[in-house]
């Protein structure tokens, strides 16, 4: 059975360590994982138990991707649901070249040889590089490495369980939030150019916020009143169509695909335009 012959701290993550079976190295781990596991060096473990350790792994270093994902911006729910299906997607076609790759080796003898032949090089390549990297004063000084561009070994595949795993994780912890998304969004978008109330709806829908929530967000809590009013919204937009054209018709048919009422941009456009002198 399998054995854990050495723990040792990832080079690219100091919050992960880095667990060997047997000598080879099978998985990595953060620090709280490692504790609550109460994995120790001379350990032997089951199969069961090196599998689940594994997707343990895995689902820490979603968990950690799709966290950082969440501190770039606001997100919704369904934003970051479909952010980890287009990682599952990558991961899927990672495995189907590199199984391909695999196949090609066993039943092409010419193509293994290649490969062969090309990973050797690649190792000499980067064995000059590391010798190059040592400076005068005999320190280390990396500047890249040769790559072989072969197709490797991906992580390990990403299951729907993982995914909802990782969503319940941030919803309890409350990263994830559609009535907080939707707010900031109404509150942010389009501050300067200006945007119909048509329009946010629409583009929070696409987002995937119920309407319940929109409706409750686009109210100011306080005052009743909306957040984003009609008329100062339109006017941003009029003000910045009169600095590219003059011609009214170009003008109306813009504003009315955004999603203001032909009404309301009638009046609006010709209260502008009869002090039209301002904008040009």
């Amino acid at each position: 059975m399998p054995t854990v012959t050495s723990l040792r701290g990832a080079v690219r993550d100091p919050h992960r360590i880095n667990v060997f079976l047997d000598g080879k190295f099978s998985f990595s781990l953060t620090l709280t994982e490692l504790a609550d596991s109460k994995l120790h060096q001379g350990q032997v473990l089951t199969n069961p138990d090196v599998e689940r350790l594994r997707n343990l792994s895995g689902l820490g270093k979603l968990y950690q991707q799709t966290l950082e994902y969440c501190f770039s911006r606001p997100h919704s729910k369904k934003e970051i649901i479909d952010y980890l299906e287009r990682k599952r997607l990558r991961r899927d076609i990672s495995w189907k070249r590199f199984e391909e790759h695999q196949l090609k080796i066993q039943n092409d003898p010419e193509y293994a040889v290649k490969v062969k032949e090309i990973r050797q090089h690649t190792r000499d390549q980067n064995q000059k590089i590391r010798e190059i990297d040592f400076t005068e004063n005999n320190t280390y000084e990396y500047r890249g490495a040769q790559r072989s561009n072969l197709p490797t070994k991906p992580a390990d595949r990403i299951t729907s369980e993982m995914i909802q795993e990782v969503v319940s994780r941030l919803e309890a912890q409350n990263y994830i939030n559609d009535q907080d998304f939707a707010r900031y969004f109404i509150e942010n978008r389009h501050q300067n150019k200006g945007i119909s109330t048509k329009r946010l709806i629409q583009e929070l829908k696409i987002k995937g916020i119920d309407s319940d929530i929109i409706e409750q967000a686009m109210f100011d809590q306080g005052t009743g009143n909306l957040l984003r009013d009609e008329e100062v919204e339109i006017e941003k937009m009029i003000k910045k169509q009169l600095r590219k054209t003059s011609d009214r018709q170009k003008i109306i048919a813009y504003l009315a695909r955004q999603g203001f009422s032909y009404d309301l941009i009638k009046a609006k456009l010709d209260q502008f335009l009869s002090t039209e002198e301002e904008y040009f």
